[in-house]
C-alpha cells in the first residue's frame, strides 16, 4: 500500500482508533490524548478485550496547544505542509488548541474540524491520504474534505447513557427512566451534535436501527463505499451487525476498529457504532 506524499503530513488524534500498524500503512501521525483514571494519568490506547476501567470513572484530556506546536514543528522540518484533522469542536477543545498552534506557522498548517470522533476521523484521514497521494494542493484537499464530512452517517448505541447526560453531550435526551423499559436508545451524530433517533429492545432491532442510518433517500448513491464498525468487545450483537452489514452492502469496504480508552470514558465500554460515507 502506498503511503501519503511526503510533501504533506497528515495528523490526527488517537481517538481516531488507528493503531500503530494503521498509522504505518496509511502514512499518518497521531497525537495522544491523556486519560485520567482514578489517581493516575495514562495515554489513550486501543482497548483490549477486557474492560480496563469502570465506565464514568475517568475523563480524557485533548492534546494541548503546546503538544500540537511540538508535532507541527517536527513535521515541518521534513514536510512542506501539515494537514491536521481534529475531533469535533462541539465535543473537544482539541480543534481550538490545534488552530491556535497552527497560527504560529505562517499558513503551513491547515486544521480541519471533522465534526465527528472515532470512525468519522478515521474515514476523513483515509480520504485525506487519498487526496494527498493524488498530489492535490492543500486548498483543494481542504475543500474536498469539508464536502466529504457532510456525507458521513454516524450512529451508535450504548447502555451507559448517564455518561452522556453528565457531560451534556445530548441535543435532546432519551425518554425518562421507565418510559422505555428494557430498550436502549440509538444515537446519531449530525453537525457535531448527538441526538436520539430510535429505541431498540434486542440485538436484532439494535442492528436494524444502526444500519438504517446508512440509508438516506436524499443521497444520490444508495450504498456507502466505506463503513467503520466500532466496539470494545466482540459480542453477538457485533457479529450480527457485521453479518447484516456485509449482506446489505456487499461492495462496501468494512473496517473493524476497537474503541480507545478515551472513547470508553466518554461513551461507555459497551458502545456499538457504525460510520459510513
Amino acid at each position: 500500500m502506498a503511503t501519503a506524499s511526503p510533501n504533506i503530513a497528515i495528523v490526527t488524534e488517537t481517538l481516531c482508533c488507528m493503531d500503530e500498524a494503521d498509522c504505518r500503512a496509511y502514512g499518518v501521525y497521531t497525537i495522544p490524548l491523556d486519560c485520567c483514571v482514578g489517581d493516575f494519568v495514562t495515554s489513550d490506547r486501543i482497548l483490549s478485550a477486557e474492560q480496563s476501567v469502570r465506565d464514568g470513572e475517568g475523563y480524557s484530556i485533548p492534546p494541548s496547544e503546546e503538544a500540537y506546536c511540538a508535532h507541527f514543528e517536527k513535521l515541518l522540518s521534513t514536510h512542506d505542509g501539515v494537514l491536521c484533522i481534529t475531533a469535533s469542536r462541539r465535543f473537544s477543545e482539541s480543534n481550538r488548541h490545534a488552530a491556535l498552534a497552527a497560527a504560529g506557522f505562517g499558513g503551513r498548517v491547515t486544521v480541519i474540524d471533522s465534526g465527528a470522533v472515532a470512525g468519522g476521523l478515521f474515514l476523513l484521514v483515509l480520504r485525506a491520504r487519498h487526496l494527498v497521494t493524488l498530489g492535490y494542493p492543500m486548498s483543494r484537499i481542504k475543500a474536498e474534505l469539508e464536502s466529504y464530512k457532510n456525507n458521513l452517517k454516524i450512529t451508535f448505541t450504548t447502555a451507559n447513557v448517564q455518561v452522556l447526560r453528565r457531560a451534556n453531550k445530548l441535543v435532546y435526551k432519551p425518554a425518562a427512566e421507565g418510559e422505555s423499559e428494557n430498550r436502549h436508545p440509538v444515537f446519531r451524530i449530525e453537525n457535531g451534535s448527538i441526538g436520539v433517533t430510535d429505541y431498540a429492545a434486542d440485538d436484532r432491532s439494535t442492528v436494524i436501527a444502526l444500519l438504517s442510518v446508512l440509508e438516506d433517500p436524499r443521497r444520490s448513491r444508495p450504498s456507502p463505499s466505506h463503513v467503520v464498525v466500532h466496539y470494545a468487545n466482540r459480542t453477538r450483537a457485533v457479529e450480527y451487525l457485521l453479518y447484516r452489514l456485509r449482506e446489505t452492502y456487499p461492495t462496501a469496504t468494512v473496517y473493524e476498529r476497537p474503541i480507545t480508552l478515551s472513547i470508553q470514558l466518554n461513551l461507555g465500554h459497551d458502545i456499538l457504532g457504525v460510520i459510513g460515507d
